[in-house]
C-alpha cells in the first residue's frame, strides 16, 4: 500500500479565493475609509469649538466694558488685563450665585411650581 504524499490543491487555492485582491478593489475601500476619517474630523473640530468657545452674554459685556472703560480711563494694558480678570471673576461668582439660588428655590417647590418657575426664568431671559 503506498501513502501519497502529494496532494491535490484545494479548491480555494486553485480558484485564487485566498490570493491578494487587485489594488483596483482595494482602491473603494480605501476611499471610504478616508472619507469617513475626514468627517468624522470634521464633525468633532465643530462640535469641539461650538461646544467649549461659547460666548455668555457676560463675555460679551465683559468686553464691551473694557473697552468703554478703557475709552473713558485711558487704561494701560496692564490695567486692562487686571480689569478683564476681575469682572471674569465676579462672572462666574455671579453665575455660582445664581445657580445656587436656583437649585435652593426648586427644592422648596412642588413640581408643578417648578414647571411655572421654569417658565418665567425663561420669559425672563428673552429680550
Amino acid at each position: 500500500m503506498s501513502i501519497s504524499t502529494a496532494s491535490a490543491p484545494s479548491s480555494a487555492t486553485a480558484s485564487g479565493m485566498l490570493s491578494k485582491p487587485p489594488a483596483a478593489a482595494m482602491l473603494p475601500l480605501l476611499l471610504v475609509f478616508l472619507c469617513g476619517i475626514t468627517v468624522g474630523a470634521l464633525a468633532m473640530s465643530f462640535f469641539h469649538n461650538t461646544l467649549h468657545h461659547v460666548t455668555t452674554p457676560a463675555d460679551s459685556w465683559n468686553k464691551a466694558t473694557v473697552l468703554k472703560w478703557n475709552k473713558e480711563l485711558n487704561l494701560s494694558v496692564e490695567q486692562q488685563s487686571q480689569l478683564e480678570t476681575t469682572l471674569d471673576d465676579f462672572s462666574r461668582y455671579y453665575d455660582n450665585v445664581l445657580a445656587d439660588g436656583k437649585t435652593r428655590i426648586m427644592a422648596i417647590l412642588n413640581e408643578k411650581q417648578r414647571q411655572k418657575f421654569e417658565h418665567m426664568l425663561l420669559e425672563r431671559r428673552k429680550p
